[in-house]
């Protein structure tokens, strides 16, 4: 019996093959976990981004809108190119109060802004 034990410890070819090979398994696996949770937020942020664009174009064709009032237009309607994206500027032909709004359309997705009404 003590024989047995002895040479399972002294003989140890292989040992360390079988080593190797589990942490390589291990990191094998971290790497593809880490690099699928990097992909998925690349593609998150890419999303974000194009929102947070969208959203200025419209802000940016509001910011129009507000500026041909102001500067006596009653009625706007016009569709401008803001950051690559058609913006459709709205302002209705009210006296007193306006209701201006925006509708940015790019790529089959679409923001739509309103403002307050402006006495």
């Amino acid at each position: 019996m003590k024989k047995t034990g002895n040479m399972l410890i002294t003989n140890e070819k292989g040992q360390a093959l079988i080593i190797v090979l589990i942490v390589l398994l291990v990191g094998v696996l971290l790497i593809v976990a880490v690099l699928s949770y990097a992909a998925t937020t690349l593609k998150a942020s890419q999303t974000f981004e194009k929102q947070v664009k969208e959203i200025y174009a419209a802000d940016a064709g509001i910011e129009y809108g507000l500026w041909r009032i102001l500067k006596g237009a009653t009625t706007v309607e016009e569709t401008l190119t803001i950051n690559g994206m058609q913006v459709t500027v709205k302002v209705p032909a009210d006296e007193g109060e306006a209701t201006i709004s925006a509708d940015v359309t790019k790529g089959g997705t679409s923001v739509y802004i309103e403002t307050w009404e402006i006495k």
